[in-house]
């Protein structure tokens, strides 16, 4: 009788540190998860002044080009859709990361 108390008392101390094993993971990982929310939101944030500053090179060069040639608004054109492009590979990389 008393070895199978020892025995049951050696289950329950193994049991009590696989739960303070799993707590200590939770703990992490829920750390972990936060900072991956920050770090997304800030993204977010970033992306969204990307895409502002870029409509706002739009208007500016829509609004600007009655002097201009169609050569020039052509050029122009291609020029922010390049930049949109590249603006929307370093936010995928940054939300990757």
């Amino acid at each position: 009788m008393g070895e199978e108390k020892c025995i049951e008392a050696r289950r329950f101390e193994s049991i009590e540190n696989d739960i303070t094993e799993i707590k200590n993971s939770l703990a992490l990982h829920s750390k972990e998860i936060a900072e991956l929310r920050e770090g997304q939101a800030e993204t977010r944030i970033y992306v969204k002044q990307i895409f502002e500053r870029l409509d706002d090179l739009k208007a500016l060069f829509r609004t600007g080009t009655s002097d201009t040639t169609d050569k020039w608004l052509k050029v122009v054109m291609e020029l922010i859709k390049a930049i949109g492009i590249i603006a929307g590979i370093i936010a995928g990389i940054k939300i990757l990361e």
